[in-house]
């Protein structure tokens, strides 16, 4: 699914109108809805409005389409990064975050191969929250990439890892959860709702403390059946602060009362990504 949400984005940039096409829509919609005066006067106000300035981005942003188009993924990623790193204020810089998160969630969630990865190869007396804990990944992960459903593994089993060493950074303001590797973008999560609780300074950097399942008010375990419609949180504390701040889905802000909420779909992401010790820089 998120393949092909990625496809659809990348087509619908590819489509242009022509500033003709727009005219003949506009003065076509303005003769069946309303008087041909009132349409004259609007189009007349239209042309008088100052042109506006051109987009800086807009150049770079078609070559980055025109590589995705072609199958040259990573040379676009290279100039989508670029555009914001030179052009933040361009209008191109939102699409680009966009397109870049789907990209790089498409890789990273799945069993294609991406720098990091790791193909493991399970030894006797493995077990799997230690491969987990030891390769800085999330039990999540491996069983959404691995199909695992328990915690019963045999020597021989093969698992796709990926550490997850991100610099977290949430803004309040701007209600983003952004996902930074090594110093560059990666993935940006939009928050759909958020409750500070009280005592929380900010800014402030907290740490994924715990990561849990939960069916109404009984938590579940990875082994159980419904742990994978079970609600998903992830909870953060700084250290040495008894106020916490939990990750989870909208529906649970009535029960929860204070954190940061997501849709259903992002929550699942950042449940396989947010693993323990995982730091978060946030700010207001």
């Amino acid at each position: 699914m998120r393949a092909v949400r990625t496809k659809l984005v990348i087509l619908f940039l590819a489509v242009g109108f022509s500033s003709a096409a727009i005219l003949f829509a506009y003065r076509y919609l303005r003769k069946e809805y309303i008087p041909q005066r009132q349409a004259i006067e609007e189009i007349e106000e239209f042309y008088e409005e100052p042109p506006a300035p051109p987009d800086p981005g807009l150049r770079q942003f078609a070559k980055a389409v025109s590589l995705l188009k072609s199958g040259e993924e990573q040379a676009a990623r290279a100039e989508m990064l670029q555009i914001m790193a030179v052009y933040p204020e361009s209008l191109r810089t939102p699409m680009s975050k966009r397109i870049l998160t789907e990209l790089n969630l498409d890789r990273l969630l799945s069993r294609r191969p991406m720098p990091g990865k790791l193909d493991y190869l399970v030894q006797r007396g493995d077990a799997l929250a230690a491969i987990a804990r030891e390769h800085h990944t999330t039990l999540a992960f491996l069983r959404l990439v691995n199909g695992v459903s328990s915690y019963n593994i045999h020597p021989g089993d093969r698992f796709v890892l990926y550490p997850m060493e991100f610099e977290v950074e949430v803004s309040l303001s701007e209600q983003t959860l952004t996902l930074n590797k090594d110093g560059i973008f990666f993935a940006e999560f939009r928050i759909a709702d958020v409750a500070v609780p009280k005592g929380l300074r900010i800014p402030t950097k907290m740490q994924v403390s715990a990561s849990s399942a939960w069916r109404g008010e009984e938590k579940v375990g990875f082994s159980d059946a419904d742990y994978g419609t079970a609600a998903k949180w992830v909870q953060l504390k700084r250290p040495g602060s008894p106020v916490g701040l939990v990750l989870a889905t909208a529906d649970q802000k009535e029960r929860l009362g204070a954190g940061l909420f997501f849709d259903p779909g992002t929550m699942e992401e950042l449940f396989a990504i947010m693993r323990d010790g995982l730091i978060v820089s946030i700010s207001g």
